[in-house]
């Protein structure tokens, strides 16, 4: 991370609005409030441009950003619509950004539930499940399917995921639904769980 931009996310951190391009290699911008940021990862509070409302967070690795654009006119019709709507980005205190490793173990204390991508190496592919542990560089997750259905741990390589969504709407209804655990994955796991209330899923 640049001085510059370090400079930048500081000053505008949890109360200016951001899109962040990373194009060419990722098409989606995303925006919202960034409220934690590292060398290596940028934490934001999401806007869904859709339905303009804060929708979770999502983490992306600040060496995919490309280009980006704060909100810092008054006169904007996007920051007329945050005051209109009373929208404000709440931080998450002692999330620990330092990395995927540390960053996953983070969420997993506080979310049931996490969604990932790797944009670069298999653009066309998202996963969501709950963390069962992070292990030689390789992220182990149960496995949700999209009917609501675990199938199991599957394991990703930790420097091929780019994006990580957590605490929106749809992974929140997700968690409500989702049927209990396997209980043969909780016993191979069950030490390594960051949170015992992912075991109620």
């Amino acid at each position: 991370m640049s001085p510059t931009w370090r400079r930048q996310l500081s000053k505008h951190k949890g109360k200016t609005l951001v899109e962040l391009c990373r194009r060419p290699k990722i098409k989606e911008r995303i925006a919202g409030f960034v409220v934690g940021y590292s060398e290596s990862l940028i934490l934001l509070h999401r806007l869904d441009w859709n339905t303009f409302i804060l929708d979770g967070y999502t983490i992306l690795r600040d060496k995919d950003v490309k280009k980006k654009r704060f909100f810092t006119r008054s006169s904007y019709w996007q920051n007329k619509a945050i005051k209109k709507l009373g929208l404000r980005s709440k931080p998450l205190p002692g999330l620990a950004l330092r990395d995927w490793c540390e960053a996953i173990g983070g969420i997993s204390r506080r979310f049931p539930l996490i969604h990932l991508e790797r944009e670069i190496a298999y653009p066309r592919e998202c996963y969501i499940g709950a963390p069962l542990e992070t292990i030689n560089k390789i992220l182990v997750l149960d496995n949700l399917d999209p009917d609501a259905k675990w199938t199991g741990p599957w394991s990703f390589k930790l420097n091929e995921i780019t994006r990580i969504d957590f605490g929106g709407g749809y992974e929140r209804a997700l968690a409500a639904t989702a049927p209990k655990r396997m209980p043969k994955v909780l016993r191979q796991y069950g030490h390594n769980l960051w949170s015992s209330a992912h075991q109620k899923l």
